[in-house]
């Protein structure tokens, strides 16, 4: 599957639970065991970049991080999904989001981690270089 793919990947995780990669393109993320595909959520064609998707272990859960929303000359209108973070079950429904700092590109979440340990995600980015915060899955 990976060979085959003519869409670059943007970030893929292993999820240890389950025994399965997850992976994000700039159009869709997919979930495969290494003999089938499992579960594919396809992204609007406008959708930002997935920057990160992790597997949270103590909550059976993806987590994705989506970048700064794409610049349109053709509207000024940005993508909802800019600089948020969702939660996703297994089969990639959404279970929750939100937007750990600001959507502009140089306000948006710069990276992201999982303490697996407390169940705590771990955001750093906004308009103030540095700023760390911590939230409670």
């Amino acid at each position: 599957h990976l060979r085959n793919s003519v869409v670059p990947y943007t970030s893929l995780c292993w999820n240890e639970t389950d025994q399965c990669i997850a992976a994000a393109t700039a159009t869709s993320l997919t979930v495969w065991s290494l003999r089938k595909v499992l579960a594919t959520k396809p992204l609007s064609s406008n959708s930002p970049v997935v920057e990160n998707i992790m597997w949270a272990r103590k909550h059976n859960v993806y987590i994705v991080l989506f970048g700064p929303p794409k610049s349109s000359k053709k509207t000024s209108h940005k993508h909802p999904d800019g600089g948020v973070v969702k939660i996703l079950h297994p089969n990639l429904t959404t279970l929750a989001f939100f937007k750990p700092h600001g959507v502009k590109a140089k306000d948006c979440t710069k990276d992201i981690c999982y303490n697996s340990k407390l169940g705590h995600i771990v955001t750093c980015g906004g308009a103030k270089e540095g700023k760390i915060c911590v939230w409670d899955l």
